[in-house]
């Protein structure tokens, strides 16, 4: 039997909400979890997000759930106030030097990436020139 190899996730939540939204349907983490995570040593899962400061309520218990039942850890920076609403800044960026220094350290052998951002693109490439896989994740026609 061959060993599993080291598996990181890392999960753009801005990206999967928005997308899932316009499709209408509400994710189902643990189902998303198990596929993602299906014949891979799972190391270690990231969700990353922008989020309203302070976080309040439904969004503490909401974030606290993901890592007690589904394993998923919670990395995020605060959203910024515009004259239309909201915008997310540096999440993009951490989830990519997360991706990167996890890589140059040689932890993980697979990078499981679920986002439709093309900007990752430059990332994926640098991580594969490590001798590494990535498994990318979209919704059809996003990236």
């Amino acid at each position: 039997m061959t060993k599993s190899k080291n598996t990181m996730i890392f999960i753009d939540y801005g990206n999967l909400y928005h997308n899932a939204h316009e499709l209408k349907f509400e994710v189902d983490y643990g189902k998303l979890m198990s596929v993602l995570g299906k014949n891979k040593n799972v190391i270690k899962a990231t969700i990353y997000m922008g989020v309203i400061y302070p976080i309040k309520g439904k969004k503490i218990g909401w974030i606290k759930s993901l890592r007690r039942k589904y394993g998923i850890e919670t990395k995020f920076r605060y959203l910024k106030e515009t004259p239309r609403g909201f915008k997310e800044k540096g999440v993009d960026v951490l989830l990519a030097i997360d991706m990167l220094i996890n890589a140059y350290e040689n932890n993980y052998d697979i990078a499981v990436l679920l986002s439709g951002d093309a900007d990752f693109i430059p990332v994926i490439e640098k991580i594969q020139a490590l001798n590494k896989k990535v498994e990318l994740w979209c919704f059809k026609d996003s990236v």
